[in-house]
């Protein structure tokens, strides 16, 4: 009998550890940038500041009527907003783990988005518009056992109104992210 509550009890342990893989903020962004970056891109601006995420208060009704593409509970949502609001530390992308990211400064994105403005760039192909887009990532917030994450995504075409910002929820499954859920916060 021993033997089979020994068994059991690393049987549990190893399937309870095998769901508790952290990931890396840049490694998600790596797995996640796509839904707002074009594929064709060789790369893109990331503004370098990686703000915390701004799901720290959430309208239920509101997600669960618009926003999720899937039932998620009340309590993972909770978790979620729970992690964000405890994430306030001011910390920057490492770029060097971000693919086709280029991290720029604010000074940086904002040169980027005036001169979009003074050269009138109609974004008529993919090589203008990669060098003329800013995207402003915040840090994703996962879950306890990094099955779900919240992120900011959006970005900026010209330094007056012209982009687009969300927040998406994520949950993991195979190891890749699918998206569970997405709120247009602004656009143009």
């Amino acid at each position: 009998m021993k033997k089979f509550v020994l068994l059991l009890g690393f049987f549990v342990y190893k399937t309870g550890r095998a769901q508790f893989t952290p990931v890396s903020n840049e490694d998600f962004v790596n797995a996640v940038a796509g839904r707002v970056v074009d594929s064709s891109f060789s790369h893109y601006f990331l503004y370098a500041l990686a703000s915390p995420c701004s799901f720290k208060k959430f309208d239920y009704d509101e997600w669960y009527k618009y926003g999720l593409k899937e039932d998620i509970p009340i309590y993972v949502l909770n978790e979620l907003a729970k992690n964000a609001f405890r994430d306030s530390a001011p910390l920057s992308w490492q770029p060097d783990h971000l693919s086709r990211a280029v991290c720029i400064s604010e000074q940086k994105a904002a040169e980027v988005l005036v001169a979009v403005q003074n050269r009138h760039i109609k974004h008529t192909n993919s090589k203008s518009a990669e060098n003329s887009i800013v995207f402003y990532f915040s840090r994703p917030v996962f879950t306890n056992d990094y099955q779900y994450a919240a992120i900011d995504m959006g970005f900026r075409c010209d330094d007056r109104q012209c982009g687009m910002g969300a927040t998406f929820l994520f949950r993991c499954i195979d190891d890749k992210w699918k998206l569970a859920g997405k709120k247009l916060v602004w656009g143009n």
